[in-house]
């Protein structure tokens, strides 16, 4: 059961790592001007490094786009995983380039957070995004800052109910999120020291360009952080 003390270390926690997305380059809402959603229906223009269109209706397309998701999902479990990595932050950054572009843009609304619409919620107006972060290194960079203040062994994303559109060389993906993060505890078979659960909306904008589809945004809308479980010194 989640208590009030656990609530305010879990905000501690989120407070505690805001500082850091100064020197990430944070980009504040009101100074970043969002591209329209209603871009996916109008025509992009053809610059050096887009490719050729590819059919809509093509289900292998579908599943390569949709997959961006999952490559999101595994680079951020990277980053959670302090066990096996040496380098989480580096394991998860590499895997973030694989699906990113260099100046693709992060932004989070925390559970808390007020947003207009969970799936492309606006980034600029009266419900903000709590940090916008531009590109995967510094979204690699401040997701390990988070896991890490918060003693994370692990943390595994789950993803599903994803809908892709695509319109030419652009495409949009949203997908729900279930996320958990642990701190393991001692000895053999013994309950987690700390087990939390996060929901919400990811919002994805791709671009199909000469090296592949990649994604150019990620919008996570979170609606749900739950301690689910808290033994012995409980959640950090």
């Amino acid at each position: 059961m989640t208590t009030r003390a656990s609530r305010v270390k879990s905000l501690g926690s989120i407070t505690a790592i805001l500082a850091l997305s100064v020197t990430l380059g944070n980009v504040s809402a009101a100074g970043l001007q969002e591209a329209p959603i209603a871009g996916l229906e109008e025509s992009s223009v053809a610059g050096p490094q887009e490719a050729s269109v590819a059919a809509p209706d093509d289900h292998a397309l579908r599943a390569e786009l949709a997959n961006l998701l999952v490559c999101y999902a595994r680079g951020a479990d990277a980053i959670g995983d302090a066990r096996s990595n040496r380098d989480p932050e580096g394991a998860g950054l590499a895997i973030f380039r694989e699906c990113f572009t260099d100046d693709a843009t992060f932004a989070v609304w925390p559970a808390g957070q007020p947003f207009d619409q969970p799936e492309f919620p606006t980034r600029v107006g009266p419900m903000p995004p709590l940090l916008i972060l531009p590109g995967p290194a510094a979204w690699a960079k401040f997701t390990n800052a988070s896991f890490r203040s918060s003693g994370y062994d692990y943390v595994q994303h789950l993803v599903g109910n994803t809908v892709v559109k695509v319109s030419g060389n652009n495409a949009t993906v949203v997908g729900y999120l279930n996320s958990t993060h642990v701190v393991m505890g001692e000895g053999l078979l013994a309950p987690s020291r700390c087990m939390q659960q996060t929901n919400g909306t990811y919002s994805l904008k791709v671009r199909k360009l000469a090296s592949g589809w990649k994604v150019t945004s990620l919008d996570l809308a979170q609606f749900a952080y739950n301690t689910i479980v808290e033994t012995g010194d409980g959640c950090a």
